[in-house]
């Protein structure tokens, strides 16, 4: 073995990818730990740390809390997750916006057990309780704090703990570069409406967040597609020949836990982003949202993590593990805060809710929201891996089930002959909603598609039968 210490690392790592590939260590066993394995090669326990890092960026391994690394189940279960998409390569703008408001309509029938219709984090992991009493302190012990219109960034307290956890993503960034918004949608459309003028090109991800099709619309933006794969996300090479080919204005993108597939880009992948559109002159939005849920311990390093540049903006929020009512987001605006500053206080005021903002400094600064992802992180995990062992026992024969690196929503391909539009009409007949694919893609790319989630409030048992169920309607559509 090459003892050159720059080599040394990637030598163990491809010896333990081969003991893994020959089923030495099996799909959810636990690897040596570190001081085993630098024992056992005669290794430094940085060298050691180096390997496994280096083999949780293939796909290979995943880090769980003060337990340790295991191997994942997407090595054993590759065959059954979906192909990297294949989008339109030309720039276009966003169709069929109308029936995302029709789907909304279609989703409030009484009784429906939603499987994804909105992707919404499980009520009873939400720390209401908690985050109830430090309110009612709040208010009692600053009654009147409601009659100001406090700073129009957002609480400065707020902002400290912002700023404290985006460190956990290897962001740091001062308070002050902060701007607290309406949740983290809110935050993309203030960043894509600094950057872009109507007629200009976003490049995104394809498929891509559910309501990004719906912002571009309404700006008059043209989305470029880009492929994108189930695991590691964009696809780099293709993002690096589209800006050449075309004038693109800004790229949006979700690096980590991406909506709806659950991908995160290795680290070297988005170093080569962030390098690449810098280069370029192109601004990057990050997409955040779901980064603190990623089944990964430490969680993935954010895109922003690697900005020598200052040309990435970071959007975020707490709504994924404290709950889509709390409707506060943020960016970290770098050399565009003052346009961003100055257009969050025309768009939506230059008042905030003064003792929410107060209120969720506090559960932020007495780690409260960190004990709430780590435990609804580990919650997620069992649930999707379980949900997605249904899929492909009740869907049929062909289906294709993504295996997420967090979050909780699943992206399912059904054999071409399968219309999803009739798939969702017969489930709303058993009360059982989902969301179909054509609502992840500006040109109405993915008919046989659906998003599934395992977040919401229900039973196990409900969510069984009703994937038994869609599976059942599938087969039926499958002929």
């Amino acid at each position: 073995m090459n003892r050159d210490h720059h080599y040394l690392y990637e030598a163990v790592a491809q010896q333990l990818t081969d003991a893994i590939r020959q089923n030495t260590f099996a799909v959810g066993e636990r690897m040596p730990s570190l001081r085993q394995l630098a024992d056992r090669h005669r290794i430094s326990m940085a060298t050691a740390l180096q390997a496994y890092r280096l083999l949780e960026d293939r796909g290979l391994l995943v880090a769980r809390p003060r337990s340790g690394y295991y191997v994942r189940e997407a090595v054993a279960e590759c065959e059954t997750g979906p192909p990297i998409s294949r989008p339109p390569d030309q720039p276009n703008l966003p169709i069929n916006m109308q029936y995302g408001l029709q789907f909304q309509e279609m989703m409030t029938q009484r009784g429906l057990l939603s499987l994804g219709v909105t992707a919404d984090p499980a009520p009873e992991l939400v720390p209401a309780k908690a985050l109830g009493r430090i309110l009612a302190g709040v208010a009692r012990r600053a009654a009147d704090m409601p009659a100001s219109y406090g700073y129009p960034m957002g609480h400065d307290g707020l902002r400290v703990q912002i700023a404290r956890r985006m460190a956990d993503a290897g962001c740091y960034c001062k308070p002050s570069e902060i701007v607290v918004t309406n949740g983290c949608q809110a935050s993309l459309g203030l960043c894509l409406r600094v950057l872009a003028k109507p007629g200009d090109t976003v490049a995104i991800e394809s498929p891509t967040f559910v309501a990004n099709p719906h912002l571009l619309a309404v700006l008059g933006l043209k989305a470029l597609e880009i492929p994108t794969h189930p695991q590691t996300g964009i696809d780099v090479d293709a993002l690096e020949q589209a800006i050449q080919r075309h004038a693109v204005a800004a790229c949006l993108l979700a690096p980590t836990c991406q909506n709806p597939l659950g991908a995160s880009m290795p680290e070297a992948n988005k170093r080569r982003v962030v390098d690449m559109l810098a280069g370029a002159g192109i601004p990057l939005i990050e997409d955040d949202a779901l980064g603190d849920l990623s089944f990964e311990r430490p969680r993935p390093k954010a895109a922003k993590a690697f900005d020598q540049d200052d040309n990435v903006l970071y959007c975020s929020s707490l709504s994924k593990v404290l709950g889509p009512g709390q409707r506060v987001g943020w960016i970290a605006t770098g050399r565009h805060h003052d346009a961003i500053a100055y257009l969050r206080g025309v768009l939506d005021s230059v008042a905030w809710p003064t003792w929410q903002h107060h209120a969720l400094a506090q559960f932020l600064a007495g780690g409260g929201y960190a004990r709430a992802a780590g435990a609804a992180t580990r919650v997620y995990a069992k649930r999707v891996s379980a949900m997605r062992r249904k899929v492909l026992e009740h869907f049929p024969d062909g289906t294709l089930v993504t295996n997420p690196s967090g979050g909780f929503n699943l992206w399912v391909e059904l054999p071409d002959t399968i219309d999803v539009n009739e798939l969702l009409r017969r489930a709303l007949e058993h009360n059982v909603g989902f969301a179909p694919g054509m609502l992840f893609s500006p040109t109405w790319s993915y008919t046989h598609h659906l998003r599934l989630s395992c977040g919401g409030s229900r039973t196990w048992d409900r969510t069984e039968h009703a994937i038994a169920l869609l599976g059942g309607l599938a087969k039926q559509l499958a002929g």
